[in-house]
């Protein structure tokens, strides 16, 4: 079996103010991109309900 050679993967953090309850971590659908506007809020909706969210994008994006 071969397995594909990925870079890594660059993703932008969303630190809520205090420890974080966990991690989250989410992504675009087909052709979007980390920057979409409604996942960049989803991300700051998380961080401010305590959670860190990270947003990166899918490998064929890059």
């Amino acid at each position: 079996m071969t397995t594909p050679d990925l870079d890594d993967i660059a993703g932008v953090a969303h630190a809520p103010a205090g420890t974080p309850a966990g991690v989250v971590v989410l992504t675009h659908g087909a052709g979007g991109s980390r920057e979409s506007p409604l996942l960049i809020r989803i991300c700051d909706e998380w961080a401010q309900r305590g959670w860190l969210a990270v947003r990166y994008n899918l490998p064929y994006r890059r």
